[in-house]
Parts: C-alpha cells; sequence; structure tokens
C-alpha cells in the first residue's frame, strides 16, 4: 500500500469514549485529532477492492469499525422508534403489490409478529393476505410448521434437498417440527454446535455474516417448540447472542440486511440490552425517505445514482463491495420492522436479558 494510504488509515485515529456500566461514568481518552470517517473508509474501501494490502486494510476498517460501534450514544427516544416503525408500516402499504409477490415464510413471520406487536390492523390484514395466498390454498406445504404450532404437515429431507433450500432453512424446519428423523441430518446437525459459522478469531462473520443471526432465529425456535434438551439449547443461544453482539461491535460494513438482522435478533431473544445505542440510531438515520431500508451502504459516489458501497447479502457470496443504488426492499424492510416493533415494545430502552424464555415478546 502507498505510503500516503497507509498513513491515512492507521493515523490519528478519533478520540475513544467508553462507557463504565459499573459506575455510570464516561471516560474519554485522546486517539489524536478526529479525521472524517467518510475519507477513511473510503481509502481503506478502495485499498481492499484493488487488492492492496487487504489484510491490513481489514485491520484498519476493524479498528476504525470499532471506535464507531461502541461509542457512547443517547438512547433514540420511544417516539422516535415508534415514529420509525410506522413510516415501515407506510412502505409496505406503499408496496404492497410487490410484497405479496414474495412468499419467503421468515419474512412474513415478521410482518405476523409486527402485526402482533403494534397491534396494526393493516399489517394484521396483510399477514391474512399472504395466509390465504400461500398456505390456506396449500394445506402439504411445510411451512405451514412456521405459523402453526399444531401443524402435522410431514417434512420429507429428500424434497427439501431437491428443492434446494438452503441449510439454514432444513434447520428451520427441524426446529419448528421437532421431526426427530431430521436431528441427524447433516444440514441440521451442524447448526447445534456453536461453531458452525466460523469463529470471531477468524473472522467468521466477514465471510458470512448472516450465518450467526439464522443460526440463532432456529434455535430460538427449538426453544420455543422444545426440540432436544432445554439446557444445551440455552448454551448455544447464550453462546449465539455473545458472538453476534461482538460481531456488531467489529463490523465496517454499515447499516446492511445483516446489520439490521443483527440487533432484530438480539431483541427477539430477549437481549435487547446488548443492542448499543448507537446501532440504533444508525439504524433509524439509515431508513429512506419511503419508510422503506435499503441492503446497500454507499461510501463513494460514481455518478448518475450509481455508488460503490456495502452490500449486507455479498457476506454470502464471500465478497465485500459492490456497485450499486441504495434502493429499499421487501427483505431488508420487513427487518427493520420487525426491529422497531420489538423496541417500540419497549419503549424505556433496553430490557433485561430474557435469553431463557423459550417464548416470544410476540406470542403466537
Amino acid at each position: 500500500m502507498p505510503a500516503v494510504t497507509l498513513a491515512a488509515c492507521t493515523g490519528h485515529l478519533p478520540r475513544l469514549q467508553s462507557f463504565r456500566p459499573d459506575t455510570g461514568s464516561v471516560t474519554t481518552r485522546s486517539r489524536g485529532r478526529i479525521m472524517s470517517r467518510t475519507l477513511v473508509t473510503r481509502v481503506c474501501a478502495l485499498g481492499l477492492m484493488l487488492g492492496v494490502v487487504p489484510a491490513v486494510t481489514v485491520i484498519v476498517l476493524l479498528g476504525i469499525a470499532y471506535w464507531k460501534n461502541t461509542a457512547v450514544a443517547p438512547y433514540p427516544t420511544a417516539e422516535e422508534i415508534r415514529s420509525t416503525r410506522d413510516k415501515a408500516i407506510t412502505w409496505f402499504r406503499t408496496n404492497e403489490a410487490a410484497v405479496l409477490e414474495d412468499e419467503n415464510p421468515a419474512l412474513w413471520w415478521m410482518v405476523r409478529d409486527s402485526a402482533t406487536l403494534s397491534n396494526n390492523a393493516y399489517l394484521k390484514g396483510l399477514y391474512s393476505k399472504y395466509y390465504e395466498r400461500y398456505l390456506a390454498s396449500r394445506p402439504s406445504n411445510v411451512w405451514h410448521h412456521m405459523f402453526d404450532q399444531r401443524s402435522n404437515v410431514w417434512i420429507t429431507i429428500d424434497a427439501l434437498r431437491f428443492q434446494n433450500l438452503p441449510d439454514y432453512n432444513i434447520f428451520f424446519l427441524y426446529a419448528l417440527s421437532c421431526q426427530t428423523d431430521l436431528q441427524d441430518e447433516p444440514e441440521v446437525s451442524k447448526f447445534l454446535s456453536s461453531d458452525a459459522c466460523g469463529t470471531i478469531t477468524r473472522l467468521g462473520f466477514l465471510r458470512n455474516p448472516a450465518c450467526e443471526t439464522h443460526q440463532l432465529i432456529g434455535l430460538r425456535f427449538m426453544q420455543q417448540r422444545g426440540c432436544q434438551d432445554e439446557a444445551r439449547t440455552i448454551t448455544l443461544v447464550k453462546t449465539m447472542q455473545d458472538q453476534i453482539a461482538t460481531a456488531s461491535e467489529w463490523d465496517f460494513r454499515g447499516v446492511v440486511d445483516f446489520n439490521i438482522q443483527r440487533a432484530l435478533v438480539l431483541a427477539e431473544s430477549g437481549s435487547s440490552n446488548r443492542i448499543k445505542p448507537r446501532w440504533v440510531r444508525s439504524i433509524i438515520d439509515a431508513q429512506k425517505a419511503n419508510g422503506g431500508w435499503a441492503d446497500f451502504d454507499p461510501i463513494l459516489s460514481l455518478g448518475q445514482g450509481d455508488a460503490l458501497g456495502w452490500s449486507g447479502w455479498s457476506g454470502w457470496r464471500k465478497t465485500f463491495l459492490q456497485i450499486g443504488k441504495p434502493k429499499p426492499n421487501f427483505h431488508t424492510t420487513a427487518q427493520g420492522l420487525y426491529l422497531m416493533s420489538l423496541l417500540a415494545a419497549h419503549v424505556s430502552g433496553p430490557t433485561p436479558d430474557d435469553s431463557r424464555n423459550p417464548k416470544r415478546i410476540s406470542l403466537e
């Protein structure tokens, strides 16, 4: 890496604030003069894209991200959270026809739970339209298990593999059904280990950032439905909460799909006390004027609306940067809606740890 670029990335880090929960005090340690986060991120991101000393670039980005992500910030007000949630509902009203073309059951689980949490008549009606279109008319649809604990639809592993379902979906279906003949299948058994998605020290959260969140969702389904040993499941849930919270402190890729997902799974699993106020603020600020969220965080404008930026789903393809436009979509907005609905249910801010509770905040 050229000397000027290395100096820009490694010199003059911003001042660091740290919060001490035991005393309630905030301390500040000097890191030299404050520099532009945007400039540094652009320089380092370009270095990463061009393959110029990528290891150094990643290390620098991780350091900057930790300073930014752990900085002390006031918790957004209850009114801000409710307003953000309501704007997201407006996005669903505007985009209802397009949303109903997507039958992704996990997203509709979020919509349904958001409707329950907010007691919103429109969201309840929207979920009913999804149910009538994709479930009521298909009594053998295996995803009945996600919405009805009494479902007796039989799940066949060969059929799931024939559909090329992602491994985490097969894990979800086991966790939702507790069908014992599925528990030893490799797609399921691998998610019953704390290192299924790699480790923090090996930067697994960078290579496959959505893996841990999907694993935690599946484990929560297992808790709710009573699959396997409860104590073992609780231990795994707590381990995944720790890993996801740590990943959120170090990840430098801005407000993209998986970072919203990290916050919502912490909130849903009873660990909203691990969600730092700065993360909530960043997610609120990233909401677009129309109420939606985009799975793209631009860092360098390329003209004509295009930009170089981080893309959330890039993690599945093991790349970092893409060229695109920040356009809201159903997948990211459903998660933003669910997160704000969960947080709005606790208007006083973060809540004590409740990861032992197998029931979600929103009831079936």
